[in-house]
């Protein structure tokens, strides 16, 4: 007898053999029970989740002589049929090689041709979602009213592509991810049944692994049985698949976050000659950050998706915007991996990205140390952005005067929005823009600018006021309330030599606005005055440029004397 992989092997016959499918199972059990089978269904879900084999099932059940609750029996000669795969009344297509309109036009054709054996002829239609447009339309009107005989089955991993026309005449179900506990305990009785010897650890790896997918889970399985001799540790489980602990990739980030540059490269160098993914290196230390950053917000266990608490309290980062910065910089480089390149060198360039702030950062903080003057404290914005109500728009605002108080200006959003709509300036407008488009570029990086990745545009600029539209609330509100605008404030003082008042705005919040915006332009307004501004921003400032001379002096002179 021929060698059979272990995902076919143990491919659920029955209902009772299903795993983690519960509600579909018992919707479908009832529907034969009480005769209530429709004409079409359409089964998604991702893969390896038993789309197919719970539609062959169906067919089953559907035409079994001797039905048990809905369930097949395993003994009459349709059981016997099924199980000897030779039935012609069970059509299986495959849509991702047959999808044109043509092969549609011959399946139409079958379909008035009644059943030789069974009650009801059953089309399986794998990954309908490649099926044409064209195709869809010539099987719309035989789904619509099909012969009694038929029952059509689609089953596809993208839901979202199947038309809406053919939604509306299908019974759809959403095929769940398995729980890694329904996964681990098929792996346990699979491996008995195989007298296949495991540690507990390396069933509970390949279930977070292939995430949800049965048939992965025994390929992983076979593959790794197959590797140790029946004997599968979770040692052999990593070689085999390439892959890194949680451990070893929490210790690379630790390194990242001690600035130990030549332990962060030759760890990536030495992975990546001893075979491990990179992208799945890159994507397990994406996990973990995000891991990180909820439970520094939430401090609750049951909110971590891809570790324990015990594990995570390891990752020895703490501070929520390094974390943020961290995962905007892995993120980019996780796309960057999909691209043909030297996978290696992405990673020495990502390290070098992760570590220059930082060192930037500690010259900044010793240089501040040794300076006396006064300057703004971190967490202090320069301005304060005064809300004011915008639901309910007055004829004429009165502005506020402004007063310098604990070196902070205290000015409104309306104040900057209506001051950049009157004297707009599309220069300023081009610089701003060419300035956060360096910024999401990583061209320039700064402790607080991951929140600039989600800036929508540059709505509106003055020569001294500067509008940002934002598509999410949460995201203007940081921007407003939090250091970012302090430090982008800055960089443009750097960059541009000179400061501007900035406002975050939501897109929904401009629209509201839209009439008063739309009568300011043609009122003359005067701009903002940038003389208090400056003043406040003289010290800072040159505290900022003289930490970054410092560092680019070093590092010229470490290289002038390595040359």
């Amino acid at each position: 007898m021929s060698y059979m992989s272990l995902y076919r092997k143990y491919r659920p016959r029955t209902f009772a053999d299903v795993v983690g499918q519960k509600y579909i199972v018992t919707i479908l059990k009832n529907a034969i029970k009480y005769d209530k089978v429709a004409n079409a269904y359409i089964f998604a879900g991702i893969k390896g989740t038993g789309k197919t084999s719970i539609a062959k099932i169906f067919a089953n059940a559907i035409n079994c002589l001797d039905k048990k609750e809905g369930d097949v029996c395993k003994k009459c000669e349709v059981c016997k049929s099924f199980a000897a795969n030779n039935l012609i009344d069970v059509i299986e297509l495959d849509a991702a090689s047959n999808n044109g309109v043509d092969e549609i036009r011959k399946l139409n054709d079958s379909v008035q041709f009644l059943p030789t054996k069974l009650t009801k002829k059953v089309y399986i239609i794998d990954e309908a979602h490649m099926l044409t447009i064209a195709a869809w339309n010539a099987l719309l009107k035989t789904i619509e009213e099909p012969p009694e005989h038929v029952i059509f089955i689609f089953a596809t991993t993208e839901f979202a592509k199947i038309p809406s026309t053919i939604v509306s005449r299908c019974q759809c179900f959403q095929f769940n991810r398995i729980s890694e506990q329904d996964t681990i305990t098929l792996l346990e009785n699979v491996c008995k049944k195989e007298k296949i010897v495991y540690d507990e650890q390396s069933l509970q790896t390949i279930a977070k692994i292939t995430n949800g997918s049965l048939r992965d889970s025994l390929s992983i399985l076979e593959q790794a049985a197959i590797f140790s001799d029946n004997r599968i540790t979770n040692a052999n489980l990593f070689k085999v698949l390439g892959l890194t602990s949680v451990e070893e990739t929490i210790t690379f980030l630790n390194c990242l976050n001690k600035n130990d540059l030549e332990t962060c490269v030759t760890t990536v160098k030495d992975f990546y000659k001893n075979g491990v993914d990179l992208n799945v290196f890159c994507n397990l230390i994406i996990d973990l950050l995000i891991d990180k950053i909820i439970y520094l917000q939430v401090k609750n266990e049951k909110c971590l998706n891809k570790t324990t608490l015990n594990v995570l309290n390891k990752l020895e980062i703490n501070d929520l915007n390094k974390l943020n910065r961290f995962l905007a910089i892995w993120q980019e480089t996780f796309n960057q991996l999909s691209l043909p390149s030297d996978k290696v060198n992405v990673l020495c360039y990502t390290i070098l990205k992760c570590l220059e702030k930082q060192t930037i950062s500690v010259a900044i903080i010793e240089k501040e140390k040794a300076n006396q003057k006064t300057k703004l404290v971190d967490d202090q914005p320069l301005f304060v952005l005064k809300e004011r109500q915008i639901n309910k728009p007055k004829k004429t605002i009165v502005k506020e005067e402004k007063s310098l108080v604990n070196n902070n200006i205290k000015v409104t959003r309306e104040d900057i929005l209506f001051a950049a709509v009157a004297n707009i300036d599309k220069k300023t407008m081009n610089k701003i823009s060419d300035l956060i488009k360096k910024i999401k570029n990583d061209e320039i990086i700064e402790q607080h600018f991951s929140i600039l990745q989600t800036v929508y545009k540059v709505f509106c600029a003055s020569k001294n006021c500067v509008v940002l539209a934002f598509r999410d609330n949460l995201d203007a509100k940081t921007f407003n309330k939090n250091t970012t605008a302090r430090d982008f404030l800055l960089t443009c003082y750097r960059y541009l030599d000179q400061p501007f008042y900035f406002a975050g705005f939501t897109i929904d919040e401009l629209s509201s606005l839209k009439n008063d915006i739309q009568s300011k332009k043609h009122i003359l307004t005067p701009d903002l005055d940038l003389n208090n501004l400056k003043q406040i921003l003289k010290n800072d400032e040159s505290i900022q440029q003289i930490a970054y001379n410092y560092v680019y002096k070093f590092l010229k002179r470490d290289k002038n004397e390595n040359e």
